[in-house]
């Protein structure tokens, strides 16, 4: 933690966004388009009503809305952003039907006259450049495809080729397989990028139809693949279903129609699960029951400093962090350059800024809170452990000082009495039982008060440690904030791929996009469509279709620069994080072991001089000589025998509460995963070989050789970069998103 803490001001609350992407036939004639609109109308006027109706300042908002819907920004309009490929047929049908969306109070449906509740935005994927693909369209097409483009507010230009076969002597010859897969590479590429812009696909298909490379039936399977659901408009009867991923085309067809009223119900609901979901069923209720998370969402929005800076933090929560970072510095863990020892960093040097991406604020935010939290509960275990040695210190250590105290008395008042001594009856107090007793030394009393009043303060700071801990959930916030930064860590790499929709944190039989799990989860997704992908692109001016130009805002992932920026930042970065994290947890693991076991043998080796000793002098035999410094050394053998087992059992808690030896492995599983070489694990910095990062480097090599040779190349190396780009995604958030099951959630009462 730095002094930049200080000045670390709450971010902006997302904007209600819902991002819809459209997929639809080309060729459609007039009455199915007719239809198609009409359709299209009703879809797009029962999501906008919903949107709006979750929005808290909207007329349609109410009373009953989800507690977590108070975490939007409420003073902007919720935004309906629809993705298309800019595609004549359906897809001009789709961006007519946004234009005539209005939502109302009284009304919604697209003839509506008053002012609308929402605000529309239409967006585009292209395979090949803006001027390449307007030319592959029909000529009576190219006004309507300008006047579309420059009402974008951004499109996704990708690096596909178009190449049209060419008249051959052989109707199969090598131009034309190659021209045929350029083609099928470009729209597939276009279809992988569109499903990564939105949160559920609207598609107009006939599925007895044959299909296309990258058309609507394959963009259809690959969005229930991707987790996403599907609205599924049939060209033939206008027939509107709802496909959950759980599902595939064939079998939601085969189930009967929905009524109007199911229908509505359902895309209802479809909009409440993305919007607004966790806590549907926690809707405000009576006595203000808290529910969980929302202390979470209120933190990470509106506390003012948070985390508090090292000056503004109480003395026991500075006093946590210290023991923490003092454990890390005594096994000598310092971070190495380029990486945190904390969250990992992003290595490499120049041309990457993460700092500079829209991400970056809410990031910052989870990152500073991680840090918080797990200083302070890795702290109050380590604190927790050795505050409990040093109460059984002064417990045992008092017991010691009370039997010399006694004893000394005992000896002072018989030799005293043996010499005859007049003062000797001064010496001994009278009980109310007519028995002499020796008088206490002076110093006893005082330092016995001393030693019982510094156990009460270590035993009332132990329960205060323990019930702050575990009633103010440090662990779980940690592991809420870390993987609520791992997450967004994706988002500063993926948007270089043409992704703002990471693959899911958990397989989709246990989360899928509509199915949250936790606040965090809706966090993450609403600062995800928040953030709008217009910020990654450029204003440029272009020549238009009939001499004119066209201004657009383009973002254009470029393969080669993507692949370099993943493997020397992100691959790099944490591989140097998880190997010096893999090396702390490892050198904790071996410290509690090995001093453990030490402390176990010292215990044996006490336990058996102290009843050599005693067996020695029942015997008779102890030497007069040594009889002094034995009788001298007995009690404090037993407060050792006492003290050794309080200290094992603390390092073996230690052990058991850092969960040091999994998250060890952990971490050098995924180093080896990512590329780091499993054989050097103390190399500086890290050498990485195989895993991530080797793929990366043979991807590269194939994209700068096949770009090199122009006669050859297939292009659309976008979508591979992309694919690549989500494996290291889908490695690094898994690894994170399990630590709510290895950590333990609550410090025992030690």
């Amino acid at each position: 933690m730095t002094a930049a803490t200080d000045t670390n001001p709450p971010p902006p609350r997302p904007r209600v966004v819902l991002r819809l992407g459209f997929a639809g036939r080309r060729e459609i004639d007039g009455a199915q388009l007719t239809n198609l609109a009409r359709a299209l109308d009703r879809v797009l006027a029962r999501l906008g009503h919903r949107l709006a109706a979750l929005t808290p300042g909207t007329p349609l908002a109410t009373s009953a809305e989800p507690l977590v819907a108070a975490f939007y920004d409420g003073r902007r309009r919720p935004l309906l952003r629809l993705v298309t490929g800019l595609c004549e047929g359906a897809d001009t049908a789709a961006a007519l039907a946004l234009e005539r969306l209005t939502v109302t109070a009284d009304t919604a449906g697209p003839h509506a006259a008053a002012a609308s509740c929402i605000d529309t935005e239409l967006a585009a994927v292209l395979p090949f450049d803006i001027a390449r693909y307007r030319a592959s369209r029909y000529d009576w097409f190219q006004a309507e495809f300008d006047r579309q483009a420059a009402a974008c507010a951004y499109i996704v230009e990708l690096d596909g080729l178009h190449d049209r076969p060419q008249p051959a002597p052989e109707p199969d010859s090598p131009r034309d397989r190659l021209a045929r897969r350029r083609r099928a590479r470009g729209y597939r590429a276009q279809s992988k990028v569109l499903l990564r812009q939105v949160d559920l696909l609207i598609a107009a298909a006939d599925p007895d139809a044959a299909g296309k490379a990258g058309g609507t039936l394959e963009t259809i399977a690959a969005a229930l693949a991707f987790a996403l659901p599907v609205v599924f408009i049939h060209t033939g009867d206008a027939s509107i279903r709802v496909v959950d991923p759980e599902q595939d085309l064939a079998s939601a067809l085969a189930d009967p129609l929905p009524t109007d009223a199911a229908l509505d119900a359902t895309l209802d609901r479809l909009v409440e699960q993305l919007i607004a979901d966790p806590e549907l069923a926690a809707s405000r209720t009576d006595g203000g029951v808290a529910v969980e998370g929302l202390p979470l969402l209120a933190e990470f929005f509106d506390a003012a400093q948070t985390p508090p800076a090292p000056a503004h933090r109480t003395f026991a929560d500075r006093l946590r962090h210290w023991s923490w970072r003092a454990l890390r510095e005594r096994l000598g863990t310092r971070p190495r350059t380029g990486a945190s020892a904390e969250d990992g960093g992003d290595g490499g040097d120049g041309g990457f800024a993460p700092e500079a991406s829209p991400f970056h604020v809410y990031r910052d935010r989870a990152r500073r809170l991680n840090h918080h939290y797990s200083g302070l509960y890795r702290g109050a275990f380590v604190l927790g452990y050795g505050l409990a040695v040093a109460a059984v210190l002064l417990a045992t250590l008092a017991l010691v000082l009370l039997g010399q105290g006694q004893s000394e008395a005992a000896q002072i008042l018989k030799g005293a009495a043996d010499a005859g001594h007049a003062a000797a009856p001064a010496l001994a107090a009278t009980t109310a039982t007519g028995h002499a007793q020796a008088v206490l030394p002076d110093w006893l009393v005082p330092a016995l008060l001393a030693l019982g009043f510094g156990k009460l303060v270590i035993v009332w700071f132990i329960a205060r440690n323990t019930q702050r801990a575990n009633g103010e959930q440090w662990s779980d916030l940690a592991v809420d904030y870390r993987y609520l930064a791992e997450r967004l860590r994706t988002m500063l790499y993926l948007p270089l791929a043409g992704s703002f929709q990471p693959p899911a944190a958990a397989p989709p039989q246990y989360a899928s996009r509509v199915a949250r799990q936790s606040a965090v989860d809706w966090l993450f997704e609403a600062i995800l469509r928040s953030v709008s992908p217009a910020a990654f692109g450029v204003d440029e001016t272009l020549p238009g279709w009939n001499g004119g130009t066209l201004r657009v805002r383009v973002l254009r992932p470029r393969p080669a620069s993507a692949l370099a920026v993943l493997r020397e930042h992100w691959v790099r970065g944490q591989v140097a994080y998880h190997a010096d994290n893999a090396r702390i947890m490892r050198r904790l693991d071996l410290f509690t072991e090995q001093t453990a076991r030490r402390l176990g043998s010292a215990l044996v080796a006490v336990v058996v001089l102290d009843l050599a000793l005693v067996a020695w002098e029942l015997r008779g035999t102890l030497p007069a000589s040594i009889a002094p410094t034995a009788h001298l050394a007995a009690p404090w053998l037993m407060f050792l025998a006492a003290l050794l087992p309080a200290a094992v059992a603390a390092l073996s808690g230690l052990r058991f509460q850092s969960e040091c030896r999994r998250l060890a492995e952990r971490s050098e599983h995924l180093r080896r995963l990512l590329g780091g070489r499993p054989a050097d694990r103390h190399a500086r910095p890290p050498e990485l070989t195989g895993g991530r990062w080797l793929e990366l480097a043979t991807l590269s090599q194939r994209v700068d050789g096949c770009t090199a040779d122009p006669d050859s190349d297939i292009g659309a190396w976008s979508a591979d970069a992309l694919a690549a780009a989500e494996r290291i995604a889908i490695d690094c958030v898994r690894e994170v998103a399990e630590w709510s099951v290895l950590y333990a959630k609550e410090l025992p009462e030690t």
